[in-house]
């Protein structure tokens, strides 16, 4: 992260296992590839404009108890 800030690069970090309680998605592939957004609460990423994408120690997502 401190050598991505140092260079100016936009990070957007996030928890897969935040899906879909934390985490919102919200996106369609077409022709051009991924449109949409992945929104945290805090932070949202237009997915046009992702470059890269490092996946480490993926959790299991959690789903909403059943009411």
């Amino acid at each position: 992260m401190e050598h991505l800030n140092n260079r100016a690069v936009p990070v957007f970090r996030c928890d897969t296992a935040e899906f879909p309680m934390e985490l919102q998605l919200s996106a369609t592939l077409g022709e051009d590839g991924w449109t949409g957004v992945l929104d945290n609460g805090h932070r949202s990423l237009d997915l046009a404009h992702v470059r890269s994408v490092y996946f480490r120690r993926p959790e299991e997502f959690r789903l909403p108890d059943e009411r």
